[in-house]
């Protein structure tokens, strides 16, 4: 068969399939409108979709009967596979099992000191662990997105720097430990993650243009507190794509009131903020102080939608940055930007890069081609995908 009609074979199960996720109980109709390709390769693709098994009808006898019938609504067989999402921190580790549906299969926290010596080491046992949960909840493993502090070259899968990891040169992560596994392996910075996260769990999955504000607490139990015991990090979005930026590192942060160079992320020093989670002052301090900064960039953007997750008190935040952007926009009647709570409530790292990977794992094949280049990610690095060819 031809490149190009391969392609197009592709493109047609892909469109066909992300139609069924985003929409489900579509019948096979309403896919043929909607995507404006023939009833007869609809159901051919749905009859293949169906028999690999990602694919399953809402009511499989009524499909049987003979004579007129109603349309039959598809879904996602949301037991198909699990897909893990990971949050890889300096001093500890989150971990979830998600199903095709996002429902939340199992999950683990625990301490952990981990760098650049040991990442790898800490990352395999991961694996480990969560084919372990697979295993006891019956359903196979297809993919890993993993979130961690830092600078995600997520085109080719390296983490470039990442100062709380002691991770001070690229390191081809990605390509390193798909040596020794057998299904794709994505990573971003964890901001990304939760913002990928609010795109494909949130209540408003249709928003334009959001920023995602995550704020941790960072004590090493063992080891130099890293960035005065607080992390500040954004995930943007914009058009509903996810803003990488040039080199990867849109939404790092540094406060534009700092005066001290040696000093991390704000204008306190480091030794006052590494008492930050034990003094509401402090805190208070660092609120109003990123404030003024979200709403600077919700302003200046027009955001639609400002959500906050992290350590940090929420309501506090959620607060100041809504009065920050009342009193520093130009025209107060076109203000319409909201600042809302997350919807990702446990874990919201790991859960968001959960999201990542469904969302490309239903992406058609033109966008993660272009984003993840010779990286695996979506119908294709399934097992047995073949078919279409």
């Amino acid at each position: 068969m031809k490149e190009n009609q391969l392609n197009k074979n592709a493109l047609h199960y892909s469109r066909v399939l992300r139609k069924i996720w985003l929409r489900p109980f579509i019948s096979r109709i309403d896919i043929s409108k909607a995507l404006n390709l023939d009833r007869s390769i609809v159901t051919h693709i749905v009859t293949d979709l169906i028999e690999f098994g990602i694919v399953k009808l809402k009511n499989p006898r009524q499909d049987s009967m003979k004579g007129g019938r109603r349309p039959i609504p598809l879904l996602i067989n949301k037991d198909f596979g699990c897909v893990a999402g990971l949050e890889i921190q300096p001093d500890y580790i989150n971990y979830t099992g998600t199903n095709l549906d996002g429902e939340m299969l199992f999950s683990k926290t625990y301490e952990k000191n981990t760098s650049l010596h040991n990442l790898y080491d800490v990352f395999y046992d991961l694996i480990s662990e969560v084919e372990g949960e697979c295993k006891k909840n019956k359903i196979p493993l297809i993919g890993v997105a993993a979130g961690m502090p830092g600078v995600i070259n997520v085109v080719e899968g390296i983490i470039e720097v990442s100062v709380p990891l002691e991770i001070h040169s690229p390191l081809p992560f990605v390509q390193e430990v798909r040596k020794k596994l057998d299904f794709p392996v994505l990573i971003d910075n964890e901001a990304n993650c939760c913002a990928y996260g609010e795109q494909v769990f949130g209540k408003d999955k249709e928003i334009d243009n959001f920023l995602f504000l995550l704020t941790e607490f960072r004590n090493r139990n063992n080891g130099p507190t890293v960035y005065g015991g607080i992390s500040i990090g954004m995930g943007i979005v914009i058009n509903q794509k996810l803003y990488h930026g040039k080199n990867h590192s849109a939404g790092e942060f540094r406060s534009l009131f700092r005066q001290n160079p040696e000093t991390g992320q704000l204008s306190l020093d480091d030794d006052v903020l590494g008492n930050i989670e034990n003094d509401k002052e402090i805190q208070k301090k660092v609120i109003r102080e990123v404030a003024q900064h979200i709403a600077f960039l919700a302003n200046t953007f027009a955001l639609s939608k400002v959500i906050v997750n992290g350590d940090l008190d929420t309501t506090g935040l959620i607060d100041a940055i809504r009065a920050e952007i009342r009193n520093n926009i130009t025209y107060p009647d076109l203000q319409n930007c909201a600042v809302e709570h997350s919807t990702l409530h446990e874990m919201p790292v790991a859960h968001g890069a959960a999201g990542m990977f469904l969302e490309n794992l239903f992406s058609l094949p033109v966008v993660t081609m272009e984003l993840y280049k010779d990286i695996a990610i979506g119908l294709e690095s399934l097992p047995g995908w073949d078919f279409f060819r």
